[in-house]
């Protein structure tokens, strides 16, 4: 007997569909990409001051600097600002 309380395949498959898609003007990329590259920047200058803030304002430590930065990255070469180089080369100190 199927459980009730579970969505079916074709609820989830619609659900999907109805998610907007969202294009961005390449100079506006551009400009947020180097905004996220700035903040890594930041970030990597400022760890021990800013980590102990973001650790209270998160709440839990399984997220912190280094994971802020590793989103940072991730987005800016989504975006198309960086070659990924952080994301697929040795890891950063």
């Amino acid at each position: 007997m199927p459980c009730r309380n579970v969505p079916s395949l074709t609820h989830l498959t619609r659900k999907l569909a109805d998610v907007p898609s969202l294009s961005l003007d390449a100079g506006d990329a551009a400009e947020l990409a180097e905004m996220l590259q700035f903040l890594s920047s930041w970030l990597t200058a400022e760890d021990s001051d800013l980590g102990a803030s973001l650790g209270r304002f998160v709440g839990h430590p399984a997220y912190g600097i280094t994971q802020l930065r590793a989103d940072l990255d991730r987005f800016t070469f989504l975006l198309g600002g960086s070659d990924g180089e952080s994301l697929f080369g040795p890891p950063r100190p």
